[in-house]
């Protein structure tokens, strides 16, 4: 099996930098044939572990980043109702600020009635 993974590389590597025809390849000894699998296998466990990590951590900042999208929603969620109530309140001050200048004018008028008795009064 690792002869033929040595011929196959080989060959691909031969096509891959243009030596036109596949290269003529000598059959490995065991202890090279011994060699390169070892070494296929260390790069297999590599490139294994890596992938492995490299999804724990893609999968680990996706939590985070949801984590963090639903807290600016609460947060955005948050700042609308205040703002709902700050509208709230206003409307309530303007109606109470209505109502006293009302109230104002109305005991401004009775003054100035009873004023114009008081005047008229003391004129006579």
């Amino acid at each position: 099996m690792l002869t033929k993974y040595h011929l196959n590389d080989f060959t691909s590597q031969s096509k891959l930098f243009g030596f036109g025809k596949p290269l003529r390849v000598k059959p490995l000894s065991e202890d090279e044939a011994l060699n390169l699998g070892t070494r296929l296998l260390g790069e297999t466990l590599v490139y294994g572990v890596s992938a492995g990590i490299l999804f724990f951590e893609y999968n680990r900042s996706s939590k985070n980043d949801q984590i963090k999208e639903e807290r600016r929603k609460f947060e955005i969620a948050t700042l609308q109702k205040k703002i709902y109530d700050y509208g709230m309140t206003t409307e309530q001050q303007e109606t109470e600020i209505k109502e006293l200048k009302r109230k104002m004018f109305d005991l401004e008028d009775k003054n100035r009635s009873l004023a114009t008795k008081i005047f008229s009064s003391l004129k006579s």
